[in-house]
């Protein structure tokens, strides 16, 4: 973590993975893999050949997804943006912002709330010893709320993805 300049114009730098990765077990490879073969057996039995179709993109991205490892993400966060690699956010465009605690991952998180209705959360992870003063920061642009998962952050939790 870097931090540069005065209180009113100070920056903080870290790198970040881009999302927590999660070593998946035998038992949870198993179980998707029944779940996928029912599902299969299902829209095979009913004809319906687009959804055999999309099961098997599906489960195409899903193997994708599980067998790649995060990106280190570049974060620099001053008191108008935040910039992750090289995308810029403007700290006014969100309307509140909180902070997230995984126990089982031993990871932290920032989510930012944006002000458009249908733009979705930005959720920035930090190391343990960065949060300090990144919470100091956004706390003097934004005011913080108490944020819980939504469905599908909490559906995603609970097959650890």
């Amino acid at each position: 973590m870097e931090i540069r300049g005065k209180n009113d114009d100070r920056i903080v730098a870290w790198s970040a993975p881009e999302y927590i990765h999660s070593q998946k077990t035998g038992f949870w490879i198993t179980i998707v893999i029944l779940a996928v073969l029912i599902l299969l057996a299902i829209s095979i039995f009913f004809r319906a050949w687009s959804f055999t179709i999309l099961i098997g993109v599906g489960i195409f991205a899903a193997i994708v997804h599980v067998t790649s490892k995060p990106r280190n993400i570049n974060y620099s966060l001053s008191s108008e943006s935040l910039k992750i690699n090289d995308r810029e956010y403007k700290l006014d465009t969100f309307r509140g912002f909180g902070v997230q605690e995984d126990k089982d991952k031993k990871a932290f998180s920032v989510v930012l709330e944006p002000t458009k209705k249908l733009a979705g959360n930005v959720i920035i992870y930090f190391p343990e010893g960065s949060g300090e003063e990144i919470v100091d920061v956004l706390g003097g642009i934004l005011p913080m709320d108490d944020i819980k998962p939504d469905l599908i952050d909490r559906l995603l939790g609970f097959l650890h993805f």
